[in-house]
C-alpha cells in the first residue's frame, strides 16, 4: 500500500458518489465522526454520522464504508442507516410535537431551538441539530452497531470528530485530512491526522444549498 495509489483510490469512490459529499441535496450531515480502520493488507474508512433524510423520516444514522477492505458496497447501503431518534411534526410540519432518543422522551423545553429558515426551512432540521447539545453521543452509530460492517481483523486506528472533508471543487487528495490519512495508512505513522488546520464537518459550513 503507497500514499498515491490510497489517495488515488479515494478520489475515485469521491468522484462516482461512494464517499459521503455534505453538499447532498437531499441528505443533510447534522454531526459526523470518520475512524479509519486497517488490517495487514488492507484498510478503510467509516463515517458514521447523523442526518436530517425528509425521505427516510427525517433524523437517522448513517454509516457510510469505504477503502478495498469494504464487504459489499462502497459508501452507503440500505441495511447501513439506523434510527437513533424521533422527531415528530403536526401535519403541517411546522410544529414539533414530540423528540425521543433511543426510545426516551425529550422534553422539548430542554432543547434550544434556533431555527434560521434562510439556511434550511425545515424545523425538524433545527430540532436535530439542538439534540447535539445533549445527545450526540447517543445519536451516533454505537460501536455495536457499525462493527457489523467491518471485518473482524481490521483494527481502528484513528477517530476523528473534525475535518477537512472534500467538496465537488476539493477531491480527498486534495484535503489536509485526507493527505495525511493516505500517507499514514501507508506508513503505519497516524500521530499527525489529527492535526486539522482548517476542518469544515460543521453542519453549517454545508448550508444554503
Amino acid at each position: 500500500m503507497d500514499a498515491s495509489s490510497i489517495s488515488r483510490y479515494l478520489d475515485e469512490r469521491f468522484e462516482k458518489f461512494e464517499m459521503p459529499c455534505f453538499s447532498n441535496m437531499n441528505v443533510d450531515y447534522i454531526s459526523s465522526r470518520l475512524s479509519v480502520h486497517v488490517s495487514s493488507d488492507s484498510w478503510m474508512l467509516l463515517f458514521n454520522s447523523i442526518v436530517w433524510w425528509p425521505a427516510a423520516d427525517g433524523l437517522q444514522g448513517m454509516i457510510e464504508v469505504v477503502g478495498p477492505g469494504v464487504r459489499g458496497m462502497q459508501g452507503f447501503d440500505n441495511d447501513r442507516s439506523t434510527c437513533p431518534g424521533v422527531v415528530e411534526t403536526d401535519d403541517s410540519g411546522d410544529e414539533i410535537v414530540a423528540v425521543s432518543v433511543r426510545g426516551r422522551p425529550v422534553e422539548l423545553s430542554s432543547l434550544a431551538i434556533e431555527p434560521d429558515f434562510d439556511l434550511q426551512a425545515d424545523m425538524g432540521f433545527w430540532t436535530a441539530v439542538a439534540l447535539l447539545d445533549d445527545y450526540r453521543e447517543s445519536l451516533l452509530a454505537s460501536k455495536e452497531e457499525w462493527a457489523p460492517f467491518v471485518p473482524a481483523q481490521f483494527k481502528q486506528v484513528l477517530q476523528l470528530d473534525a475535518w477537512q472533508q472534500p467538496d465537488f471543487d476539493t477531491p480527498p487528495s486534495q484535503t489536509e485530512t485526507f493527505s495525511r490519512i493516505s500517507s499514514a495508512i501507508a506508513s503505519g505513522d497516524f500521530r499527525d491526522c489529527e492535526i486539522c488546520a482548517a476542518p469544515n464537518t460543521d453542519w453549517a459550513r454545508w448550508l444554503p444549498k
